[in-house]
């Protein structure tokens, strides 16, 4: 019996959505995607040898004071990173001109030894453990939170109050914008709701 090939499948997949550049994407531990551009040419060699990838980057943001020459004594490493071949998708939103496409990697368990897993990982790991072991079927979600201002004064656009159906009504033509956009990242928004208040 033969099996189909991922990479050769996704190679298909790549050819036919006209992709030029793929996102190899890598969730951090502050909550970012880091990751480099690829362009399409190339993308075979990763995603079968791995993608070759600075861990440190995993852990920090910008805003680290940590050099760059300083990161051996961490103990993280440079690691192969892996594609989840179910996580391809077409990036919708990018310019029609340039087709982009993006695929998430993460560690092999057996790297585990050389740095710490990264949270994809982790996180992967452990609704499995508590499948097997109590038969709970974990779902997550994101809040996406954002404020409204006024153009040129920079003030809120209406005052505080949560879950204000007439500042919702005001405003449908903007929220429903706001779905339609996050739909076409592959975004499914289960509801939308003003919340202005401090903090």
């Amino acid at each position: 019996m033969s099996s189909v090939d991922p990479v050769d499948e996704l190679l298909c997949k790549f050819k036919k959505d006209d992709i030029q550049f793929v996102r190899f994407e890598q969730p951090t531990y502050p909550g970012v995607l880091s990751g480099m551009l690829v362009p399409v040419r190339n993308a075979e060699r990763f995603l079968r040898k791995g993608f070759p990838y600075v861990t440190l980057a995993s852990a920090i943001t910008i805003n680290n004071d940590i050099a760059l020459d300083m990161a051996a004594s961490t103990g993280w490493r440079n690691i192969p990173l892996f594609p989840d071949f179910s996580s391809y998708k077409v990036i919708a939103w990018s310019d029609d001109a340039v087709r982009m496409a993006s695929i998430l990697v993460s560690a092999r368990e057996q790297d585990d030894i050389i740095y710490p897993p990264d949270v994809r990982t982790v996180a992967q790991r452990q609704i499995e453990k508590l499948l097997a072991t109590h038969n709970l079927h974990i779902l997550s979600s994101f809040e996406h939170e954002f404020n409204l201002l006024h153009k040129g004064t920079d003030e809120p656009i209406s005052l505080s109050g949560c879950y204000n159906m007439h500042r919702i009504a005001k405003y449908a033509p903007f929220f429903h914008k706001v779905d339609q956009n996050l739909l076409k990242m592959g975004i499914n928004c289960e509801r939308l709701h003003s919340e202005v208040a401090s903090g």
